[in-house]
């Protein structure tokens, strides 16, 4: 996933309690994501690629980058599917 990624934005965004939920009001498609989600939903506002927004949140959690970055890509293929991001290439 070297292309840049971006938040759809048709899609609106709320949290409850400790639950991002995003909704797509053109498909009817949401997702209920829980904190490190928000966190990767809020690092879309700041960068456009996976290997950036990983290098983030390397910084914030001790983990290894592979595991990171597999974490992120299962997240954001979620929000592919569910046409709550866009891709450019």
């Amino acid at each position: 996933m070297g292309n840049c990624v971006k938040k759809n934005p048709k899609v609106v965004a709320t949290v409850q309690g400790d639950e991002l939920i995003l909704l797509n009001p053109e498909s009817g498609k949401y997702f209920g994501a829980n904190q490190t989600g928000g966190v990767i939903w809020s690092l879309l506002s700041k960068f456009d690629t996976v290997d950036q927004i990983v290098s983030e949140l390397a910084k914030e959690f001790e983990e290894d980058q592979a595991t990171i970055k597999a974490a992120v890509e299962q997240f954001l293929g979620v929000l592919r599917e569910r046409e709550l991001i866009l891709e450019d290439p």
